[in-house]
This record gives structure tokens, sequence and C-alpha cells, in this order.
């Protein structure tokens, strides 16, 4: 149930079809083979991302295979900081007297944004790291003593996240190129509402979520795409008064771009594709209440996790892999998986079928690329 009222004629037509086509796609797709491939991908295996310590977290992947994330650099919680693995993994570092640092997103230029916490009372700030590795600091809406967390970048250098606004509420922003940050607009401009992009493809529209009000003055977060002037459109849930957050956007120029997330289902969560009618629920594997997609790749391969415990792949979780609709768990499809590993949350994939996430091995938590024995092929372009 799109809501398209607060849009220009000729941009709700571009963006209703841009959205319906999308998912009129994929559901096509699913619905013309329902059951798993005979031939699904397979996938050779690599630790990535460690600091010397019990944790590390590979939070995305560049389209030249660098990846990022946050790991800890001894056997206790903190110190735990931002990484990039090339060939190997090194620390990108915190602000200064601070013990916490995440990337959350990277581009092929090499420029890498997260969050880094301040000394002391330890509020966030978005960061970006340029290609040397300097760390700056992102200004928020109430300038660079605001809080703010940078989401994703595309290869423009625009960046997508959030901030505190002047009013105190969560808001979603775009740093143009990492200029000045720029609020995204509102379907609800109510007290109490807050809003947060995801991520944000290469023409600089974003995706992310946004409280809505219910008929009983109750906030449910929806999802929300903004075009690239940050006009919102709500892309629906799968129940009445339920929840859902569009978490990625294909990020490449194929034709059908992809918007993946998650919605609330009878006590729930699904991983979902969003089309112009609202959200369509992908299967979850196994006995899993929550599942959650993460990314999708210009080849519509969907990735991301279902767990028990929402929000908790690492307890007990596994990570997945949708390929036209079909659920796969991506440890049946990891050839050489060392003994003792479980894959269990796929944060990332890239155009070329390239997978970062993390699952456990003896007892602690690890990073993993997996990389298609045969490269994807993304759709052409137009």
């Amino acid at each position: 149930m799109p809501r398209l009222s607060s849009i220009t004629p000729r941009l709700r037509i571009l963006l209703a079809a841009t959205i319906a086509t999308a998912g009129l796609t994929y559901a096509q797709t699913a619905a013309a083979d329902p059951s798993p491939s005979a031939h699904p991908p397979e996938f050779s295996f690599a630790e990535v991302g460690d600091l010397g310590g019990s944790a590390s977290f590979p939070l995305d992947i560049a389209r030249n295979g660098t990846v990022v994330g946050t790991a800890r650099t001894q056997a206790t919680p903190r110190p735990q900081t931002a990484f990039v693995h090339r060939d190997a993994a090194r620390s990108l570092g915190t602000l200064p007297g601070s013990t916490f640092s995440r990337a959350m997103g990277v581009n092929a230029r090499g420029q890498v944004v997260g969050e880094a916490f301040t000394a002391g009372a330890e509020s966030s700030r978005a960061v970006i790291w340029d290609r040397r590795d300097h760390l700056s600091v992102l200004p928020g809406l109430r300038g660079p003593d605001s809080s703010a967390v940078a989401n994703a970048i595309n290869e423009r250098g625009d960046v997508a996240g959030v901030s505190t606004a002047s009013d105190g509420r969560a808001t979603a922003v775009i740093w143009p190129r990492g200029a000045a940050p720029r609020a995204l607009g509102w379907l609800d401009d109510l007290p109490g509402t807050s809003s947060r992009a995801w991520d944000i493809d290469t023409t600089g529209a974003a995706v992310g979520s946004m409280s809505v009000a219910d008929g009983d003055d109750h906030f449910h977060p929806h999802a929300v795409a903004w075009d690239r002037s940050g006009v919102p459109t709500d892309l629906g849930v799968l129940e009445d008064h339920g929840s859902s957050t569009a978490y990625a956007v294909a990020r490449g120029t194929g034709r059908h771009p992809l918007i993946v997330g998650a919605a609330s289902l009878d006590g729930g969560t699904r991983a979902v594709v969003f089309g112009s009618s609202g959200p369509t629920a992908l299967p979850t594997p196994g006995e899993f209440r929550h599942a959650r997609a993460n990314d999708v790749a210009r080849q519509d391969w969907v990735v991301g996790h279902a767990a028990q415990l929402e929000g908790a792949p690492t307890f007990g979780g596994a990570a997945v892999l949708w390929v036209s609709g079909v659920a796969y768990r991506l440890e049946e499809l990891t050839r050489d998986l060392p003994p003792g590993w479980s894959l269990q949350n796929a944060e990332a994939i890239d155009d070329q079928g390239r997978i970062v996430g993390y699952g456990t091995v003896r007892g602690e938590v690890r990073g993993f690329i997996l990389t298609p024995d045969s490269p994807a092929t993304p759709e052409p372009s137009t």
C-alpha cells in the first residue's frame, strides 16, 4: 500500500513503476520455479576480519572485493574497532580516547563510512575514512557534536544514515559526497516520529524505515524509499499495525533494482522483497521464527539470515541465500567449510556474488567471505 499522495504526478508514476517492476519481476521468477533449483550456486570459503580478538563482524563488501566491518582486538568486548580487509585485515582506528568504532559501508574508491564513539559519555559520531585510512567526522544535523551514524556509501561518495535533529528526533539523512547533511522527507511530520536511512543506490535514492502513526496513535516502523529529492514513499507492511524495514536496495544499474528487508507477520519476522502492493514474504528455511534480508545483488541474489531470536543470528541462526524466491542455507552451498564452523548471518553481497558475514567456530564469532565457483552474471544495464 504505497503512500504516493505527497509526490508530484511525474515522480509518482516513475517511482511506482520502478518499485512495481522490481517486485513483480522477482515474484514472477519465483512463481515460475517454486522448487529448489537443480543447479544452485556453490561457494568456496575464507575467513576475514581477524584483528586478534574474540570476535569479528564483516558488514559490507565493495565491488572490488574490499571488506569492512568491526572486530575486537582482545579477548574482552573492548577495544572493538572498525577494520578494512584487502589482502589482510587492519584496524581503521577510532576517535581519540574511544574504544569503539564500526565500519558499515565501503565503495570501490576506498571510502569507508560508519560510526565511532566519543570518549567518556560515548555518543555516536558519523565518520568517514578516506583511501589512506584517515578518519573524519561527518557533521550531524545539529553540527559536528550531534549524534549521527553513517550506514552506507555509494560510488559517487554520497552517504546515507541517521542524525539527531534540532527537535531531538532521529532523522534519516544524506551527506551528498560527504558534505553537510540533508534531512530526508517525512510521511507524517508528527512529534514522536523517527526515521533512518540504511542504504543508498548509485543515483542517490535511499531506503530505510520511518515510524508511522496508526489509528490508535501508536507508531510502527514502515519501510520507506526516498527518491533523489528526498521525497518518501511508504513501502507497506505484511499485516495491519505491523512493522517493516528496508535494509538494502540493489546498487547496480540493472533494469529492475530490488529493495529488500524485513516485515513482521504472525508474531515473527519475514525476509521480504518490496513491490508496488507492499512487501512479498520470502520463504524461511527450517523452523525459524524470524528472518531478515540484508542485501541484494544485481543478479537478484538476496542474502540475510534466519533465527529463533529476532536480531540475534549468532544464537543458533543460519546465513541464508535466496535465489529466484528459493531459500538456501549457505552452509549447504559451501563445499570447503572447515569443521566446527556455523555460518549464521550473511550481511552483504557484491555483483560478482561474493558474500560476507559472520558465524561461530570454537565458541567465538568470526567473519567469512564466500566466493561463488562461477561468478554471477548481473542483468545487463540499460
